[in-house]
């Protein structure tokens, strides 16, 4: 295994040790239903636990993302997958969120928050795909550790989305908080869209991240199709998206919905 797929492990092994697993049965189907409601694209996801750090499941769409097979898809062919530059910030990024979900929220609350970055991942045809990577625990250990997590990787590429190192912590119920790199290493801060988006706009975003187009919508929210797709323009102008799919990559990380 590579150094830095090593430090990764380290970063693990010392925030998250766990020493009495819980058993919990988990639900294919509902996860399938869960995972589905992440994504908006072509995805797959998986689950990992900690407890031994292999990988319990994986979908069956890793082949089309990645070209790759269900059961050739582990811990350490991930790390090989991962893009050098990638791999070699990975570890930052998991430090800063075990930091968050160990030091910065109770962990009771550790359930209501998932994780997300980009990242790239290199397909069985040599090209690499620019990955919206979002975690969420499904379990803890008895000792309250991370101990099962889905992990939903969505293919994003073509909206060409230029890589960075933020880190998102993302709660329907809960305040938001993003991990961003600083001098001196990472900072993290709390942000509230409720300042950016009229909760009409919010509205709008949330029946959109649904798939449902500006007719539909307009039924819904009991609106013309006009006001909905007003309100579509104002939306892409405040973040700064050139289209629905940039804004639905944009909202799922930041948040928005």
């Amino acid at each position: 295994m590579s150094k830095s797929g090593n430090h990764v492990r380290q970063v693990w092994k010392e925030n998250n040790t766990i020493t009495n697993p819980a058993i919990e049965e988990l639900y294919l189907d509902t996860i399938n239903q869960v995972a589905s409601l992440f994504s908006i694209g072509q995805f797959y996801y998986y689950i990992f636990n900690f407890t031994d750090l292999q990988m319990e499941y994986v979908h069956e769409g890793i082949n089309n993302v990645l070209g790759l097979e269900q059961k050739d898809y582990t811990l350490e062919k991930l790390f090989e997958v991962i893009h050098p530059d990638d791999l070699a910030n990975l570890a930052e990024k998991e430090k800063i969120a075990t930091s968050f979900l160990y030091e910065t929220i109770n962990r009771d609350e550790i359930l209501d928050y998932k994780v997300s970055y980009l990242m790239r991942l290199k397909h069985l045809d040599g090209t690499y795909k620019t990955i919206l990577h979002q975690a969420k625990t499904l379990t803890l250990s008895h000792e309250k550790q991370v101990q099962q997590v889905i992990g939903i990787h969505t293919d994003v590429t073509f909206l060409n989305i230029p890589m960075n190192d933020k880190v998102s912590f993302i709660s329907n119920n809960r305040p938001c908080y993003y991990g961003i790199q600083e001098e001196g290493g990472f900072a993290i801060k709390e942000y509230n869209y409720a300042s950016i988006f009229t909760r009409r706009e919010i509205d709008v975003i949330k029946q959109v991240s649904r798939g449902l187009d500006s007719k539909t919508i307009a039924k819904i929210l009991y609106i013309s199709p006009h006001t909905v797709n007003t309100h579509k323009k104002n939306i892409l102008k405040k973040t700064n998206c050139k289209n629905t799919a940039e804004l639905m990559v944009k909202c799922f990380m930041e948040g928005i919905v």
